[in-house]
């Protein structure tokens, strides 16, 4: 029986960590879904991975970069700012959160997909996330899909 697309969340799409996990959902068809890519100011980049992996909801840093975006880009909602990565990682139907946005601009984003992946029946955490759920009060529980 073939397993169901895991439906991925990329926080930090155009870095070198979120480059490199796309191309291991490029590599891997059939695996991953992108539902949501979370970017900074390299929108260029971003418009040519919303082309190939279509996902539902983007984030960009700069309000101009959204509006920019929008006119290229209907079929799909583009937001901004650090709220905008919040919403990224809420994504609804997301079940993996690459978070890879760099410093303290990736922790409010990173800290609302530590919270979702508490509520899962099967967590899934990075090993960063993972045992940060102690540090803000959430129950470490088992991670049986967690990537080193």
């Amino acid at each position: 029986m073939k397993r169901p697309e895991r439906k991925i969340v990329i926080l930090g799409s155009t870095g070198s960590i979120g480059k490199t996990a796309l191309a291991v959902i490029r590599n891997m068809p059939g695996t991953f879904h992108v539902v949501g890519l979370a970017a900074g100011h390299r929108v260029g980049e971003l418009e040519k991975q919303i082309r190939e992996f279509s996902p539902g909801i983007v984030s960009v840093a700069a309000e101009a970069d959204a509006v920019r975006l929008r006119k290229t880009v209907s079929r799909l909602e583009v937001v901004h700012g650090l709220h905008g990565a919040v919403m990224v990682a809420d994504t609804p139907g997301a079940d993996t959160v690459v978070a890879a946005i760099v410093g303290s601009d990736g922790l409010a984003s990173t800290y609302r997909a530590v919270e979702r992946a508490s509520a899962w029946p099967s967590p899934t955490r990075n090993r960063w996330s993972w045992p940060a759920d102690s540090l803000w009060g959430q129950p470490a529980a088992p991670a049986p899909n967690c990537f080193p």
